[in-house]
């Protein structure tokens, strides 16, 4: 993985020329290590972009950015990497390498993509919160751009309700577009959820990488949800490859002479979304794409819904040792992932209690109906 990342410090390389060197070597080590000019040029690069990888080579420390990256909080995500989500494998063109802040992949729950314009009306805005909020409480993962609009209340929705989401950026994972989202991605990582991008840290976003990271948000979700869109929008962009994906598409029904609804209105005249026109219908959307209503299926998730459902009042870190019969490093992690989501809080004396976040976690399963022998908060 950190010979890739080397790979992206590259001037002009791109995802098409690391397909070639992946294709021609098979090996990420020995094309920056040892290939030749002439080796670069068998497997198809032409032009001056062989003699850029050979001169930065000379002066580039793999190991030093790697050991950069870790102490910033950067992870590296390499398809080979356990974390790397077997649903984004099976896209057409899945990321050789994605950046990570925050909670792991392969322990937040399945996604679902919830997108739309930058320019929302008032009712769009509101149903993209309310959409996403009902989504969490599905045991659902949000995912979107972070953009202005629909994107942002989206994530807000989350982060406020306590769920888990995933923001993919279209630039370094240290720049974050817009800049005015810089608090609202410190709230998704201080509320257990992940930013997450395929550019090198330090990188601008440029016009085309929002189109182009459109596949990701899509791709790592089973069902993607258009709130609002205009005509040509970005959104459609995401829906189309999940169309390709083979992933369900819904798209919001809206007034037909309000433009933001235009590009859900022709997703629905061309039959490539259904129609989203009640909240009730997202129990119906879950049950479709058959998530884990828990949301989480590791063990350590499990065990973290198993807490908030025994903490009644105060309960100190041994009484669930005992009280659950795991081993302590194990409930010693999912309190800690409890307490960065919000849910728990600990006193001076070291005392577990639930907070406002995790009675209404655990209140909103209890409501719809969570059987009293289930792992469901």
């Amino acid at each position: 993985m950190k010979y890739i990342h080397a790979f992206l410090q590259v001037p002009g390389m791109s995802y098409q020329i690391l397909q070639k060197i992946w294709q021609g070597f098979g090996d990420w080590r020995y094309p920056w290590e040892k290939a030749s000019l002439r080796d670069f040029e068998v497997v198809g690069l032409k032009g001056d972009i062989a003699q850029r990888i050979v001169e930065a080579r000379g002066s580039f420390d793999v190991e030093g950015a790697a050991a950069g990256l870790w102490g910033r909080d950067i992870f590296l995500v390499g398809r080979e990497s356990e974390e790397y989500p077997e649903i984004l494998k099976t896209i057409a063109e899945p990321p050789f390498l994605l950046y990570r802040k925050g909670m792991p992949l392969h322990q937040l729950p399945e996604g679902v993509a919830v997108v739309g314009t930058r320019v929302p009306s008032a009712y769009g805005e509101r149903m993209s919160y309310d959409i996403s909020e009902k989504l969490g409480l599905c045991g659902f993962t949000i995912v979107s751009g972070l953009a202005f609009g629909v994107d942002a209340a989206a994530h807000l929705a989350a982060v406020q309700s306590g769920y888990p989401t995933i923001a993919v950026l279209a630039s370094g994972i240290d720049k974050v577009t817009p800049t005015s989202h810089t608090s609202l991605a410190k709230m998704i990582l201080e509320k257990g959820g992940t930013l997450l991008s395929e550019y090198p840290p330090g990188l601008v976003a440029m016009k085309h990488h929002f189109l182009w990271r459109n596949r990701i948000i899509s791709g790592l979700c089973k069902a993607t949800i258009v709130v609002e869109a205009q005509s040509k929008s970005g959104a459609l962009v995401t829906a189309a490859h999940a169309l390709e994906q083979k992933r369900k598409v819904f798209a919001l029904v809206g007034d037909i002479d309000r433009a933001q609804a235009k590009g859900c209105l022709q997703l629905l005249k061309n039959s490539h979304a259904e129609a989203l026109y009640d909240l009730s219908q997202i129990d119906a959307i879950s049950k479709k794409i058959q998530p884990a209503l828990s949301g989480f299926e590791n063990d350590s998730n499990e065990l973290s819904n198993k807490i908030l459902r025994f903490i009644k009042r105060k309960n100190s870190f041994d009484e669930l040792c005992s009280s659950l019969q795991e081993e302590s490093s194990a409930i010693l992690s999912a309190t800690a992932i409890l307490e960065i989501q919000g849910m728990l809080e600990r006193d001076a004396y070291g005392y577990f209690t639930l907070t406002d976040m995790g009675k209404k976690h655990r209140d909103d399963f209890i409501r719809v109906g969570a059987p009293e022998n289930s792992d469901m908060v």
